[in-house]
């Protein structure tokens, strides 16, 4: 009985996961996505998978962030002053 089971229910729907959702959702969707907009090293890429020019979104925030950094302490200070005072005064006035 045990075997029959097996042999009904639980090796196709292990075929199927490991055939469709592990190779082709996680390896082949998810983890391409991961390379191509956040990995910049394509020495982490999946066995047998071509890895594109990866890092795209970590570029383009990495650059936004060094165009805002004036180095100059006392602005930053006074700019985190102002944004908590922002945050609560929307929770007061909500």
């Amino acid at each position: 009985m045990d075997e029959a089971y097996d042999a009904a229910i639980v090796q196709p729907v292990v075929n199927t996961s490991r055939s469709l959702l592990w190779r082709g959702i996680d390896v082949g969707l998810i983890d391409g996505i991961t390379r191509l907009f956040v990995q910049s090293k394509d020495d982490d890429a999946a066995p047998g998978t071509a890895v594109p020019m990866g890092g795209l979104v970590t570029r383009a925030v990495g650059w936004f962030g060094s165009q805002l950094q004036s180095g100059q302490v006392g602005t930053y200070a006074w700019v985190l002053v102002v944004g908590v005072l922002f945050v609560l005064g929307a929770f007061t006035f909500r």
